[in-house]
Formats: structure tokens, sequence, C-alpha cells
């Protein structure tokens, strides 16, 4: 497996992203905000999902990143709902 300089560069932004959204969900947690929370989280699964297929060249493992991706997001847009 190769991987290029092009794939590492959004890789690591979508990593900084990921931990900034963590940060903020540790927050929410503190404020006892849950359903913030949640969605937070969600997103954060999400984009960490994200921020991993940019480097994975097998078609299987691309397909299981995509499904976390895709649950990360339905928690978010789960937890806003019943949140709010």
């Amino acid at each position: 497996m190769e991987v290029k300089r092009l794939d590492v560069i959004p890789s690591l932004a979508w990593v900084a992203i990921t931990i900034m959204s963590l940060l903020l969900a540790v927050r929410y947690y503190k404020r006892g905000d849950l359903s913030s929370f949640w969605a937070e989280m969600g997103f954060v699964i999400g984009a960490g999902a994200v921020g991993v297929l940019y480097l994975v060249e097998r078609q299987d493992l691309r397909t299981v990143i995509t499904i976390v991706a895709i649950v990360g997001i339905v928690i978010s847009v789960i937890a806003l709902l019943l949140g709010r």
C-alpha cells in the first residue's frame, strides 16, 4: 500500500476536526447536556471514519468505514431529534 502525501493532508485535517469536536463533547458532558453530547459524539465517530477513509485502499475496508461514518451521522441525527 502506497500512501501519497496528498492523501495524508485531508486525513490530518479530519483528525484535527475530530479532536476539537471530542473536546466540545466533553464540555457538553460536564455541563450535563446529554443530547448535545451524543450529537457531538456521533459527529466525532463520522469525522474520524471519514479521516481514515482517505488512507484505506481495500474496498472491503472502505465499505466498513463508510458504514461506521453513516452510523455516526445517524447517532447525531437521533440525538438532535430526541433532545430538542
